[in-house]
């Protein structure tokens, strides 16, 4: 989880997700696993750029980043999986 400064001076918690792009000017897509939503909702804190045109985007899709080694959402495997953590 992480933590940023929002408005009014307020910290906003963060949780890092996974998500879906397609970008509206060009069409490009992508996914990424970098994806930062105020904590218990799905509202998306910091757009991407498309690395085709630059346009900043949001996701059209977001969900829980899931391990690579048993499919379960990471903060539920915590690394029992013995895999990388890469936070």
């Amino acid at each position: 989880m992480f933590q940023n400064q929002g408005q009014g001076g307020q910290q906003t918690s963060l949780e890092r997700r996974y998500g879906f792009f397609r970008c509206l000017s060009c069409k490009g897509e992508w996914q990424s696993s970098h994806v930062y939503c105020i904590k218990g909702t799905t509202t998306v804190y910091y757009k991407q750029d498309c690395k085709n045109c630059k346009t900043a985007c949001n996701p059209y899709k977001v969900e829980d980043v899931k391990c690579p080694m048993c499919g379960k959402p990471a903060k539920e495997c915590q690394g029992m999986c013995d895999h990388p953590d890469d936070d």
